[in-house]
C-alpha cells in the first residue's frame, strides 16, 4: 500500500470518526445511535472523502511530485512529452 493511500485511509477514518462523534454529541440524551447507524455513517463518510482524496492524489502527482511515474512516462511534461520551445 502506498504511503498516500495509507494516509488517505487514515484521513477517511478520521472523517468517519468525526462525523460519528458529531452525530453522537448532537443527539439528545434520550437518543442513541445504533451500531448499524454508526457503521452506515462511517461508510458514507469514507465514500464521500475517498473521491476528494483520490482527486488530491492525482493533482499532487501531476503538479507537485517530480518523481512520479506518470510524469516520467511523459518526459516530465504535461503536454504528452513534447518539450516547449
Amino acid at each position: 500500500m502506498s504511503a498516500f493511500l495509507a494516509n488517505a485511509v487514515r484521513h477517511a477514518l478520521l472523517v468517519a470518526w468525526l462525523v460519528v462523534n458529531l452525530v453522537a454529541s448532537t443527539a439528545s440524551p434520550a437518543q442513541t445511535v445504533s451500531p448499524a447507524e454508526t457503521q452506515a455513517i462511517a461508510k458514507d463518510a469514507y465514500v464521500y472523502s475517498y473521491a476528494m482524496l483520490e482527486s488530491y492524489q492525482t493533482l499532487r502527482t501531476q503538479a507537485v511530485d517530480k518523481n512520479a511515474a506518470s510524469r516520467a512516462a511523459s518526459g516530465g511534461h504535461h503536454d504528452g512529452g513534447a518539450a516547449m520551445t
